[in-house]
């Protein structure tokens, strides 16, 4: 199939794991949890990419205060 185009997307919905980033994981600094955040940055690049009018990011408290709201400011 044919991959949309920039313009071409309305909606982008995505849940990337964010367990790096939750309060209640106990195991956040460990490298897989690291690939898990890293995951968002993934999603991030789609939306910066495609540029669509609206999209759906689960939310975590700490997204507001990991280092400085750096998750919000790439959204």
């Amino acid at each position: 199939q044919k991959l949309p185009q920039k313009g071409d997307v309305e909606l982008l919905c995505g849940g990337p794991p964010c367990q790096g980033f939750s309060g209640m994981n106990r195991f956040n600094s460990r490298e897989y949890s690291r690939f898990k955040n890293s995951l968002i940055a993934s999603y991030l690049s789609y939306c910066d990419y495609y540029r669509p009018r609206f999209f759906v990011l689960e939310n975590v408290r700490n997204f507001v205060s990991f280092k400085r709201s750096m998750v919000l400011k790439l959204a």
